[in-house]
């Protein structure tokens, strides 16, 4: 048996008893980012079948693959049963299932797509995907996340080695990052759910009212938490009370801020990747809030302030921040010092704030956008991760026991990859984001 095989009978072992819900009569749906992680896939549901679930099904969610057929097909020739039958997901949806997302990192389609065809395409999702949707976000059909490596992407991370080399070094490392080389595998994870559990439940105890940060890049911002507002992690439970795992790996504590009370500035700390823009990287960057949108862009290069600017016009809300993520220090992740140009990896290495949604207060699932927004969280339909944690990062946390520093790390000196400085980063006036086309009529008032 060679090193993937071995690999793959650990990672699908653990996936199908530590992942799947217990209750065997729960329809599960495997999604797979692309047409090479099928048969890892074939493998968990082969698995699955064993421990005695009945109802499984695979579905093929690769954007690329979906683009490609587009590109390919006459508008005429596309239909649903291609790509765009989720009869699946529906009934996943409706029966209370599970769903399991073998993600992996996906290069950009290089051609642009007839809209027409991209119009046929969302038209033939749009009602099955309703119905999926509002199942899943109130977590009736929760799911978990894991990450899979492919040639393609440990080419890309690994130019040096030859591709078979490549892979391994990479599978060796997502294996080592989901604890599966340890000697107990259930064990190592059952340990890291009781300390991320302790970490939980002391964030909540301290009612955070405002946390603010500093490092000596320039970052110098405060953020304000809603009143009820809750710290979750990986390891939650579902609608019906079962213990689910979120993401695989995961080593981060998350909640949501009050979206119009952000103010100050911040600055990245690693590059950041935009998959919806070809996956054009920005090397370092700055954001600028007040009144909680996001009012400058601190940039080097036009095009970077271009694409970052077009992400904050998304919709009404992108501009304001939907999360803020404490993450531990030195994890698995962040030892490896690599950038995986894939958000689930990538935010388990820092400390990090999200563009976007989602929700933490209490029973914010069941709240309708207009109840989220009165309540101060964020309702963008878009989410983007960016990386913020520093050797010297420090966050100081205003509780119901007075100032605390929640988070330090110690400044070892120039081992930030940072090659100018922060004052710098703003070429123009021009780089002001009020300047660009963006209704107010479009956006919410913050609350005076």
């Amino acid at each position: 048996m060679n090193q993937t095989t071995l690999y793959d009978e650990k990672y699908a072992s653990f996936l199908t008893t530590q992942c799947l819900p217990t209750n065997r009569k729960r329809p599960i749906v495997i999604l797979y980012k692309s047409k090479a992680l099928k048969p890892f896939a074939t493998l968990i549901m082969k698995k699955a079948k064993r421990r005695g679930f009945q109802s499984i099904f695979l579905f093929n969610n690769s954007e690329y693959e979906k683009k490609e057929y587009l590109d390919q097909t006459k508008l005429k020739d596309i239909k649903q049963e291609s790509y765009f039958d989720l009869s699946h997901l529906e009934y996943c949806a409706k029966n209370s299932g599970f769903q399991l997302q073998i993600e992996t990192f996906e290069e950009s389609y290089p051609k642009k797509i007839d809209p027409a065809k991209e119009e046929k395409a969302s038209y033939l999702c749009e009602k099955q995907l309703n119905l999926y949707f509002e199942y899943t976000s109130n977590l009736k059909c929760p799911g978990t996340v894991a990450i899979y490596p492919t040639r393609t992407w440990a080419k890309k991370l690994f130019p040096e080695l030859p591709v078979e080399e490549a892979f391994i070094k990479l599978y060796q490392q997502i294996m080592e990052m989901c604890l599966l080389e340890t000697e107990d595998p259930c064990k190592a994870w059952n340990q890291l759910k009781e300390n991320h559990m302790q970490t939980i439940r002391k964030l909540n105890q301290l009612k955070i009212k405002k946390l603010h940060y500093q490092n000596h890049l320039g970052t110098n911002l405060t953020i304000s938490l809603p009143e009820n507002h809750l710290w979750l992690g990986s390891f939650e439970k579902d609608y019906f009370g079962n213990d689910f795992i979120y993401n695989v790996p995961s080593y981060e504590a998350f909640t949501s801020p009050i979206y119009y009370q952000t103010e100050g500035t911040v600055f990245s700390t690693k590059p950041l990747v935009l998959h919806r823009h070809n996956n054009y990287i920005v090397d370092h960057f700055g954001l600028e809030f007040h009144h909680g949108a996001v009012k400058k862009i601190l940039v080097d290069k036009d095009e970077d302030y271009q694409v970052i600017k077009d992400f904050l016009n998304t919709d009404p809300h992108a501009r304001y921040l939907g999360e803020c993520a404490l993450v531990e220090q030195d994890t698995p992740v962040s030892k490896t010092n690599t950038l995986y140009y894939h958000a689930l990896l990538d935010e388990n290495a820092s400390c990090h704030l999200a563009l976007g949604f989602p929700d933490t207060i209490p029973g914010g699932i069941e709240m309708d956008k207009r109840s989220l927004l009165d309540h101060g969280i964020n309702t963008s339909s878009t989410h983007l991760d960016f990386m913020i944690g520093s050797d010297d990062l420090e966050i100081i946390a205003d509780t119901n026991k007075g100032k605390q520093l929640i988070y330090q790390k110690e400044y070892q000196g120039n081992s930030l990859k940072v090659k100018c400085k922060a004052h710098n980063w703003c070429k123009s006036e021009q780089h002001l984001l009020a300047s660009c086309s963006y209704s107010k009529q479009q956006s919410r008032d913050p609350p005076q």
